[in-house]
């Protein structure tokens, strides 16, 4: 049976999609991770604030 692909198109088929993937999963951690560094500032500041009332 012959192959409906050739290996090298495939390869470079799964190349393109990785890297978009890739690209796609930073954006999405870097959103995510901004928005929890935001929380976790807000947690520190009012720790401190509560913290230092004293």
């Amino acid at each position: 049976m012959e192959n409906l692909f050739s290996l090298d198109d495939l390869a470079d088929a799964l190349a393109a999609f990785n890297s978009i993937d890739e690209e796609k999963t930073e954006r999405i951690l870097n959103s995510n991770m901004s928005e929890e560094m935001l929380a976790s500032q807000k947690r520190y500041e009012e720790y401190i604030i509560k913290n230092t009332e004293n």
